[in-house]
């Protein structure tokens, strides 16, 4: 990571292939995650652009919750939709005995898909009142939002109407869902990207500062990632995650969690190299190693080996899909009618 001579050069001085933190932070913003802090003028500058995107939204959440299938949802103390069988074979104006089968074809095709029934259809107990006073424990099932599209894509449209409504609604709704899990994950990784490239700015500047030349950094960084990696060269680590472009950093390509640990390696030697008094290339690279060692034992305790992980996504990627998203959504909201400020 550190090796790349050239373009890691480029790295430290200025931000990460043109994505600046702020520009992150717009994205955030705009997918409807958790925003960062940011200052205040890019703040207002950035809402002042969006404003109508964002009551657009808050519109489009609006009418979901007020739809029929959003109505019986439940939500439980760790924030995870469900909905109760009961009450949907309800809504789809099915008999419980009717539904049951539906719920069991759903499961056959759950498990033919691979995946865990029981992390999508969970029984449990309900009493309901029989009269007298008295409570009579009955069978019901958990769904889940995934669980409810694969229930109604085996229910009968022809003969229950509401069926048809059931699997637009739930289709729709579960790729919007994956679409903003998958929205979230991006950011999260131009995030720990960002934060890799900032740790790059301060390990250079901390060698630099000791009277080494470029050279001798690079050596410093290529031997710091050869005690991250075991042993592994990052040139060998390209090669590994099918880097074939000699311009494209190892970092871009890097899983999470190598990108968090290289950081914290990377901030650990600039915080020591400014702290005491290393001097010297030797002893420079021996400090920048030792603390990727210890990065990697405490890597390898938790059963995480570096050089073993798979790929991930290039980070170029990932952002020129996200600003095309971006891009997207302003011109839909351009194209839309103002709203009436007497109903704001």
């Amino acid at each position: 990571m550190g090796a790349e001579h050239g373009r890691d050069c480029e790295d430290v001085a200025c931000s990460y292939s043109g994505i600046s933190l702020a520009r992150i932070r717009e994205l955030t913003i705009v997918f409807c995650v958790v925003p960062l802090t940011m200052s205040a003028s890019p703040w207002e500058q950035y809402n002042e652009r969006h404003s109508r995107k964002a009551i657009i939204v808050n519109k489009d959440v609006k009418s979901r919750a007020e739809s029929l299938f959003e109505s019986i949802k439940h939500v439980d103390e760790q924030g995870n939709e469900y909905w109760f069988g009961r009450e949907l074979a309800a809504t789809l104006e099915y008999t419980w005995e009717g539904f049951e089968p539906v719920i069991a074809r759903a499961k056959v095709s759950v498990a033919q898909s691979g995946m865990a029934v029981e992390n999508h259809f969970r029984h449990v107990s309900k009493m309901v009142s029989v009269g007298y006073g008295n409570d009579r424990d009955i069978g019901d099932v958990e769904l889940t939002r995934y669980a409810c599209y694969i229930v109604t894509q085996n229910g009968n449209a022809a003969i229950k109407p509401r069926i048809a409504e059931a699997q637009s609604y739930f289709a729709l709704q579960t790729r919007k869902q994956e679409l903003s899990e998958q929205r979230d994950y991006d950011i999260k990784r131009l995030i720990a990207r960002h934060e890799y490239s900032e740790s790059e700015k301060h390990i250079t500047g901390a060698v630099l500062e000791k009277g080494v030349s470029q050279r001798g950094l690079s050596i410093v960084k290529a031997e710091g990632d050869k005690a991250m990696f075991g042993g592994n060269t990052t040139q060998q680590m390209k090669q590994k995650y099918g880097i074939t472009n000699p311009k494209t950093p190892l970092a871009n390509r890097a899983p999470n969690v190598v990108l968090a640990a290289k950081s914290l390696a990377n901030e650990m030697t600039a915080k020591n190299l400014e702290d005491f008094p290393i001097e010297g290339i030797d002893s420079i690279k021996d400090e920048n190693s030792g603390n990727n060692l210890e990065v990697r034992r405490a890597l390898i305790q938790r059963g995480i080996v570096p050089e073993s992980m798979p790929p991930e996504e290039d980070t170029d990627k990932v952002m020129r899909r996200l600003m095309a998203e971006d891009k997207k959504q302003s011109l839909e909201v351009d194209s839309s009618p103002a709203p009436d400020a007497n109903q704001l």
